[in-house]
């Protein structure tokens, strides 16, 4: 007995709208009898009434059989079910087999909007805001006009809406970014979840989300207001009964501005004494202040002396609020001078003068000419 049989299909059930596909048609030699001539198996569109490709096969040796691989473009095809049929043309002595159909769905073009991307701050301190930034991007085949919302919930706050924001419309491969910002007062200090959602429906629900993670931390303690007394300019030595220029520089360290006004007061620790007292006058962040004292040394003792620059303000932290340097009061140099010789213009030759004495000091020397008459 000859018999030529379709055996089988292969290939996909649904196709979008535009969409090439491949459909496999299985033709075997189920008879007992080896087929050496040559015959055609045409693939058609039941539903459209159209043909989609024909083939040629060469024979077939019993039990043999063959795959046919037909392409099908669904340009203009209509949507729904369509019944493939594949036929061939040889006569045989079965004709129940001669043909097998496949049922293929043409679905529309889809559409589609992803998240594509969504980036955050590692973590944020309680109160501050984080800014979220999600990418949506149209990754469908249909233009969307309309406009739809992003929206980031908290997952870990049992799915708490932060914020939202709207997206005009994306033609199809465009992409839109947003930024929604996250007031984090009053959230747990732990780690949250944040979830971006693109809300248009779509047809394509699995990538219309995506998340990332955001550790909330304590909030940094307030500002505060620290001056400190940061240099100290005067001269290692000073001669007893001189003034001494001493520069005292404060500035304001802390976090906060200085708006009232505060001392520095320069002592004189050896001796216990008050050399002076200075104002400044309010001192921003950052800000520097320099004053100069002078210090009278008549009537300090000789040797070392500790000078102590302080500022007066209660402020965050006393231990810079102070800064000292020593001083040597040094004796005053010991310096005879000769200041004057006097003497007569001239002597008789034989007599004396009480100021013909040379005079001499260690410190120099002073000279006079005198002359003399026969």
């Amino acid at each position: 007995m000859t018999d030529i049989a379709v055996t089988g299909f292969s290939g996909p059930t649904e196709v979008i709208v535009g969409h090439g596909l491949n459909i496999g048609v299985t033709v075997a030699n189920v008879g007992n009898q080896n087929v050496t001539s040559s015959f055609t198996v045409t693939l058609r569109d039941a539903t459209a009434g159209v043909t989609l490709g024909t083939q040629t096969v060469s024979g077939l040796a019993t039990s043999a059989s063959t795959l046919l691989v037909f392409s099908w473009n669904t340009t203009g095809a209509a949507l729904g079910r369509h019944t493939l049929v594949a036929s061939h043309t040889f006569s045989d002595d079965s004709a129940g087999n001669n043909q097998g159909s496949e049922i293929v769905t043409v679905l529309p073009k889809p559409t589609d909007i992803a998240l594509t991307s969504i980036t955050a701050p590692h973590a944020v301190a309680q109160g501050d805001t984080a800014h979220v930034i999600a990418t949506v991007q149209n990754v469908g085949e249909v233009n969307v006009s309309t406009t739809f919302a992003v929206e980031l919930t908290d997952g870990t706050a049992g799915g708490a809406i932060i914020g939202s924001r709207s997206v005009a419309g994306l033609v199809v491969g465009a992409t839109a970014t947003v930024d929604i910002p996250w007031n984090t007062a009053g959230a747990a200090i732990s780690g949250h979840t944040l979830i971006a959602t693109q809300k248009l429906p779509d047809d394509l629900a699995t990538n219309n989300s995506m998340a990332i993670g955001i550790g909330v931390t304590p909030p940094p303690p307030p500002p505060t207001i620290d001056v400190a007394v940061t240099a100290i300019d005067a001269p290692a030595a000073v001669i007893q009964g001189s003034t001494a220029t001493i520069g005292v520089t404060v500035q304001n360290v802390g976090g906060q501005d200085v708006t009232t006004n505060f001392d520095i007061v320069l002592t004189d620790a050896t001796t216990g004494t008050t050399i002076g007292t200075q104002a400044v006058s309010a001192l921003a962040t950052g800000g520097l202040a320099t004053r100069s004292f002078s210090w009278n040394t008549t009537g300090s003792a000789l040797g070392g002396h500790t000078l102590v620059a302080t500022q007066s303000l209660t402020d965050a932290n006393a231990a810079n609020n102070t800064r000292s340097v020593a001083i040597s009061v040094n004796p005053q140099p010991v310096d005879l001078a000769l200041t004057g010789i006097s003497a007569p213009g001239h002597v008789t030759k034989g007599t004396s003068s009480p100021s013909s004495s040379p005079c001499r000091t260690s410190a120099g020397s002073m000279s006079r000419a005198i002359s003399t008459s026969r």
